[in-house]
């Protein structure tokens, strides 16, 4: 490590000061906008609609609390030089960026409504599986149920009389909220990533200030209210921190569960690599949190009604022409639709699910054999290496196994809307850092496909982010090779 890179490690080290100052702005942030919109005061106000009055109090809190933000950082990383001061500029572009997109996109969407119908029925003693659309495992519409009888009990506790629609449209605001800190937290996790991959200097700081700016997945999970974003937290955290901090790994990894399931593939890896720290701590963290969920709603039958809803799905055909889902399953059963005439579709879909299974298993096959090929070459890597190669080496062995294994679960699952691909994060940064020498058109066309084009129903040509993937792992060779991975880096550190 150079000089340049301690100076950053040590100006990166705050105090309890620091962080202080941080989580206050944050509380600001948050608890201010509602407090402006209801003063009544004559010096605030709108000129859309009263319900996006918060969003645009939130834009303006937030702007004032990134120009603080700016100054100490500048103050901290200026001894840096170049890069310390890139690194600032990029944090104000990707916070103003993604405070822009929640202050002036902010809408209710009919997702959105999913999941506030499923804690309605929760609050009410029902099921939240039927007739709400909801689809994920009952710990998000429990903590949305959770937070309203929050914010009822503290209105009735501090004498304030409030509407059960005032009450939604706070927990909608908080919900936004914490949407643009997961945003955030997963843009400083990226630059973790790429730093504990090898990179340093601008360039790698560069490519991932690009990837959270243009990128319709991210857009598109923030339009739509969608639960991604956490979940985008706990593996980015596994992969930038997880062997620092192993047993924090894992709790973040069982919360990223408990709103859907993708965040469960990346036990494979780290069983595979021996990280059973983390692999306990999920367990841990898992059951405390269905144990607490259970005992705090009083109740363990949503836990049964989700897996009596898990057990049909995804179930029936799909007859609505939307080719945006870009997962195994979606792109084998809506051409077969596509291509079946009258009765004929019901033979179509059974061909169709014949089909996806044998794919299934071939891409199954496929990323088991890479990761044999990985094991092989780490073994032998490990063996030939000096001690002080051991390191890099278990990095390129475990983040090699999470990416086939993230890529396969996008694959895999029976429903992938576009903002799920916000989860190729890791992949795209992975792919251009580690793979980028042996096939750089494959990785730069993968990468676009996944991140620029905007959402559209067009077949076939819909299934752009599913083929980007596909061409992303396919450009990449399973093999633990120090030197070519040496090189790959060194590629990105033409600026420093």
């Amino acid at each position: 490590m150079n000089r340049m890179d301690n100076i950053i490690n040590d100006n990166c080290v705050y105090g309890w000061k620091t962080w202080a100052l941080y989580g206050i702005l944050a509380a600001c942030m948050v608890l201010l906008p509602p407090l402006m919109v209801s003063s009544g005061l004559p010096s605030i106000g709108s000129s859309w609609e009263t319900s996006s009055r918060v969003f645009e109090m939130f834009g303006f809190c937030s702007m004032a609390a990134l120009a603080v933000v700016a100054y100490v950082e500048f103050q901290r990383r200026r001894s840096a030089g170049l890069i310390g001061i890139v690194s600032v500029v990029l944090f104000v572009l990707v916070f103003g960026h993604i405070a822009m997109l929640v202050s002036e996109y902010t809408y209710k969407s009919c997702d959105y409504d999913c999941y506030t119908n499923a804690a309605d029925a929760i609050l009410h003693g029902r099921d939240p599986y039927f007739g709400t659309g909801y689809l994920y495992p009952p710990v998000l519409a429990e903590s949305i149920a959770g937070a309203y009888r929050v914010l009822v009990g503290s209105a009735h506790t501090f004498g304030v009389k409030t509407t059960d629609a005032q009450v939604w449209s706070y927990i909608f605001y908080l919900w936004q909220c914490a949407q643009f800190f997961l945003a955030i937290a997963a843009y400083l996790l990226s630059m973790r990533f790429v730093k504990a991959l090898g990179g340093r200097g601008v360039l790698p700081m560069l490519l991932v200030a690009a990837v959270f700016v243009f990128n319709i997945p991210l857009i598109r999970a923030l339009r739509w209210n969608q639960a991604n974003l956490l979940m985008l937290v706990a593996i980015l955290y596994v992969l930038a921190m997880g062997g620092k901090r192993p047993w924090f790994a894992g709790v973040m990894l069982a919360l990223g569960a408990c709103i859907k399931l993708y965040p469960v593939a990346i036990l494979a890896p780290a069983a595979v690599t021996r990280r059973w720290r983390t692999l306990a701590a999920f367990a841990v963290a898992l059951l405390a949190i269905i144990a607490l969920d259970g005992s705090l709603g009083g109740r363990f039958d949503v836990w049964r009604w989700y897996y009596e809803f898990s057990q049909g799905f995804p179930n029936g055909f799909p007859l609505a022409s939307v080719y945006r889902d870009n997962s195994l399953y979606g792109i084998i059963t809506k051409s077969a639709w596509f291509f079946s005439v009258g009765p004929s579709f019901h033979n179509a879909y059974a061909v169709a699910m014949v089909l996806w299974r044998i794919l299934a298993i071939v891409a199954i096959i496929y990323v088991a054999v890479r990761a044999v090929k990985r094991e092989k070459s780490f073994a032998a890597c490990v063996k030939s290496a000096d001690a002080c190669e051991t390191a890099p080496a278990e990095t390129i062995r475990f983040t090699g196994h999470c990416m086939d294994i993230l890529a396969l679960a996008l694959v895999l699952s029976p429903l992938v809307w576009e903002h799920h691909y916000v989860l190729a994060v890791p992949i795209v940064l992975w792919s251009i850092m580690c793979r980028h020498r042996r096939k750089p058109w494959l990785v730069g066309i993968g990468s676009l496909l996944i991140l620029l084009p905007p959402s559209f129903d067009v077949w076939l040509f819909s299934y752009h982010r599913i083929v980007g993937l596909a061409m992303l792992i396919a450009s990449s060779s399973p093999i633990v090779d120090l030197v070519e991975h040496q090189k790959n880096i060194d590629d990105l550190q033409v600026l420093g």
